[in-house]
């Protein structure tokens, strides 16, 4: 492939017998469009997913987009059809894009501009952005992501420019270094729209690209989940002393409850402050609900002792050894049906 870096232009394999463009100032305007109407073709192509920040909802990517549109200017009717003319940015007009939803550093890389006989003109341009993008956590970390990358047409003379998407050459990368540890590609879409400019009557075509990302949930099961129910049964271990071993009882319960609070506090140090619970505070309240139910036995145990109903206290202490594990598993089969109510349908592979 023929790549044009800045003003420079770099070698073009199998073109030697093409004659060179000659640049005129007035293909650096815009071209004749039936109906002043001028509609480029979009694509995106995802080379990289360079970060995704959760605390923050941004994500960062690597791509190349491609812009394709016909100049009747620039068409030669006498040309081999299969001919095409390599040239450099400031040659031709060129649309300009804009991405709304940018959020922060953009820059640009390679690129390829080349037209054919019929007047078609291509534009490839490689570039790595900052996006903000709407995160849906509730199902978290079970969940997948769409991140979304905006592209308009920015205000310039001219025809009215339309974007629509091409599909032809979107799509992702599929090399190891392509993706970050915890997510994997799932797939990549675009839909042309039309939307009002806030505080204005203008309307504009754009295409909004969807990347589709599935988290790899393996971490949190070993680093969250599994501590988090080993901390839960420690609590239970109180169903085996003996009933009126208070001390014990009382150094088990306050001691799992506490670690549980701090546990999740560290945990939900990475994510969004968001005003919804996800599924991993839903397992993390329930959790901590039976720690605490831990020490609503253990006053009940001490009043039915003081009561003299001792052998009463030793049946409901021995009771709770199945009672609590039972309803606690029924409480988190009600939190994944609440939270992921079409899991464990669509969810990434256990890698």
């Amino acid at each position: 492939m023929a790549v044009l870096t800045g003003n420079v232009r770099a070698d073009i394999p199998d073109i030697g017998n093409l004659p060179l463009f000659v640049p005129d100032k007035k293909l650096t305007e815009p071209p004749p469009a039936p109906g002043d109407i001028l509609i480029v073709q979009t694509a995106l192509y995802v080379n990289n997913l360079v970060a995704l920040d959760e605390v923050g909802e941004t994500w960062t990517v690597n791509a190349h987009y491609k812009l394709q549109w016909a100049d009747p200017r620039l068409q030669e009717p006498d040309s081999d059809s299969a001919s095409v003319r390599y040239m450099k940015e400031g040659d031709i007009w060129i649309p300009r894009i804009d991405i709304p939803n940018q959020a922060g550093s953009f820059s640009s890389g390679n690129y390829l501009l080349s037209v054919d006989s019929k007047g078609m003109v291509t534009y490839l341009r490689r570039f790595e952005a900052k996006l903000s993008t709407s995160l849906d956590l509730l199902r978290f970390p079970f969940d997948q992501q769409h991140l979304l990358l905006v592209m308009r047409p920015a205000f310039q003379p001219g025809p009215k420019i339309l974007l629509r998407d091409s599909g032809a050459f979107s799509g992702t990368s599929e090399e190891s270094y392509a993706m970050l540890a915890e997510w994997r590609f799932a797939g990549l879409d675009g839909i042309s729209e039309t939307v009002q400019m806030s505080n204005s009557v203008r309307q504009v075509e754009q295409v909004r690209f969807r990347l589709t990302v599935v988290r790899r949930f393996a971490f949190y099961i070993w680093k969250a989940l599994v501590p988090l129910f080993a901390m839960v049964i420690v609590a239970w271990s109180i169903f085996w002393v003996r009933p009126d071993d208070f001390d014990h009882h009382v150094k088990i319960s306050i001691t799992t409850m506490l670690t549980v609070v701090a546990f999740f506090l560290a945990v939900s140090r990475d994510l969004p402050h968001i005003s919804y619970l996800t599924f991993l505070d839903g397992v993390f309240l329930v959790s901590f609900g039976f720690v605490f139910l831990t020490i609503v036995e253990m006053v009940v145990i001490y009043v039915l002792l003081d009561s003299g109903l001792i052998t009463l206290a030793g049946r409901v202490h021995r009771s709770c050894r199945w009672i609590f594990p039972l309803l606690y598993l029924v409480a988190l089969f009600m939190v994944r049906e609440h939270f992921t109510p079409h899991s464990v349908k669509g969810l990434p592979d256990f890698d």
